[in-house]
């Protein structure tokens, strides 16, 4: 009996070792049993193999475990390098990316790191990016369309561009206004926002388009020598404007596309504006200024010399004569009228 009991014992084991390893053998989709992280992770995320939307719908995954995901890049399914004409869709998105539903943007107060987070998503995916600039033409909300006006101008690139000129020549001022903000915060060294802001210098004389204009050359970026000449010489005969608030911006965007010292006599006029905001701009303009010569240094210690003049004003002064090439007793004199300036009296 002891030995029948061994043998039954026996094919007992043997049974549950053929059906062990049957059972790690099977796999219903026909692939191995085996699988990688990326398979483990889309069957605990469901079906569509997306992970569940994030408190906010504008933050990114923090799943590490995918490379480069806040770097979208999509790849043909033929695997062949990405052609300028392809078209990047969600589908084509890692699964550690949540979906944005572009209906429900600006409609809620986000948090910087989520605004940061979400300019950048907008400028990896080309597909959001485009459906973001339809959703901003179909919105009517002025309240909406202005913080959509903020994320796409932030985000950049040709369609952002061409919708921004789209509002600049739309002949509404509200959507000209937009438009113009919109270029305002486009990446720098843009060619054709150059080229729009050239095209309105010469044709508008509203003090407000005008600063608005002016505004988007803040950031010129790389202008070629052509363009830079060109830019120039508009931005110069606009500090001769009748408006105080356009020769101040005109000065400040003059300095960042001189080069060579040809408007330094711009400059220096601005110093003897009747504005003291002109002076002010003026002065803050010289600073690091490429022509340092006896004539710049002149006009900024009459400026700063007089007693009467506005502490902005005189500051400025200060901070460009810093900047220049001084002599050890003119060295001394700066530094005594500086703390001057910076000294507070007390009331009585």
């Amino acid at each position: 009996m002891l030995r029948s009991l061994q043998v039954a014992t026996a094919s007992g084991l043997c049974a549950v070792a053929v059906v062990a390893g049957l059972w790690l053998s099977h796999d219903p989709g026909g692939h191995s049993a085996d699988q990688g992280p990326v398979v483990q992770r889309g069957l605990q995320t469901g079906e569509a193999g997306y992970p569940e939307s994030p408190a906010s719908p504008f933050a990114v995954s923090t799943d590490t475990s995918v490379p480069g995901a806040a770097t979208v890049v999509a790849v043909p399914s033929d695997h062949s390098p990405l052609q300028p004409d392809d078209r990047l869709n969600e589908s084509a998105l890692p699964a550690s990316l949540p979906l944005i539903d572009v209906s429900e943007l600006a409609r809620t107060a986000i948090s910087d790191e989520d605004f940061d987070a979400l300019v950048a998503r907008l400028r990896a995916d080309p597909a959001l990016l485009r459906s973001l600039v339809d959703e901003f033409r179909q919105e009517q909300d002025l309240d909406r369309r202005q913080l959509l006006m903020k994320l796409l101008g932030h985000a950049g690139g040709a369609d952002v561009t061409l919708l921004a000129s789209e509002l600049v020549y739309s002949g509404n001022e509200q959507s000209r206004q937009l438009g113009l903000q919109m270029l305002q915060r486009a990446q720098p060294g843009s060619a054709e926002v150059q080229q729009i802001a050239s095209e309105l210098l010469a044709t508008e004389i509203e003090p407000d388009t005008l600063v608005s204009t002016l505004a988007t050359l803040a950031r010129p970026g790389t202008v070629d020598t052509g363009n830079r000449t060109l830019l120039a010489d508009q931005v110069a005969v606009m500090a001769s404007h009748p408006d105080a608030g356009v020769r101040g911006v005109s000065l400040d965007i003059l300095s960042r596309l001189s080069v060579d010292g040809r408007d330094t006599p711009v400059l220096l006029a601005g110093l003897a504006d009747s504005s003291e905001r002109v002076r002010e701009a003026a002065a803050y303009a010289l600073v690091d200024h490429e022509d340092d010569s006896v004539a710049v240094r002149s006009s900024l210690w009459q400026l700063l010399r007089k007693p009467d003049g506005a502490k902005s004003t005189r500051s400025a002064a200060i901070l460009a004569l810093r900047s220049l090439t001084l002599s050890d007793e003119e060295r001394d004199e700066l530094k005594a009228i500086e703390r001057q300036v910076n000294t507070v009296r007390r009331r009585p």
